[in-house]
């Protein structure tokens, strides 16, 4: 990865950084660093700078850890997904082998009422398990694509941190 030299404007400071990101990332950081920073200003006006950026943190953190936990859930999610998935191949194999029982009772002058009554009631369990599956898969892709969004924002949050962490420690240095 190239390494980007970059401006991060917050508080009405200018931090120059190499990073990753480009300017445009880097201004939407910077935006979401101020607009926590003021939060926790306007929620208490008689905290010291380095109290408003430790808490500021501290609030990126939680957001942080929240969506790590709710990663982990629609990860497990769709593992069970997955699960359900598996046994419908075994929905599969069953639609096969009717297929292969009707082709040998077509080929068979006597069919008896019984069998014709199974038939049709797999075929309607076959369909029900067919509407499942596209509905699983359905939620499959969603929870994957909800995952990636996901992961974006931690990734976005965490470089937010790590500014802020960075800028903690310019602070204390002054």
């Amino acid at each position: 990865m190239n390494n980007n030299r970059v401006v991060a404007k917050i508080q009405n400071t200018e931090y120059s950084l190499m990073g990753t990101v480009d300017q445009i990332q880097m201004d939407k950081i910077s935006a979401k660093v101020d607009d926590m920073i003021d939060k926790v200003k306007n929620s208490n006006s008689i905290l010291d700078g380095k109290m408003i950026y430790l808490i500021s943190c501290l609030n990126f953190a939680d957001e942080i850890l929240n969506l790590t936990e709710k990663i982990e859930t629609l990860k497990e999610e769709i593992r069970d997904r997955d699960k359900k998935l598996e046994a419908m191949d075994d929905v599969i194999e069953l639609r096969e082998q009717l297929f292969t029982y009707e082709e040998y009772s077509k080929n068979s002058s006597e069919l008896s009422n019984e069998a014709k009554l199974e038939r049709d009631t797999a075929l309607e369990e076959l369909d029900k398990y067919k509407e499942l599956f596209n509905q699983l898969n359905k939620k499959v892709k969603q929870y994957k694509f909800d995952i990636e969004e996901s992961r974006k924002t931690i990734l976005e949050l965490q470089n937010q941190l790590y500014e802020s962490q960075i800028q903690i420690e310019k602070l204390q240095k002054i």
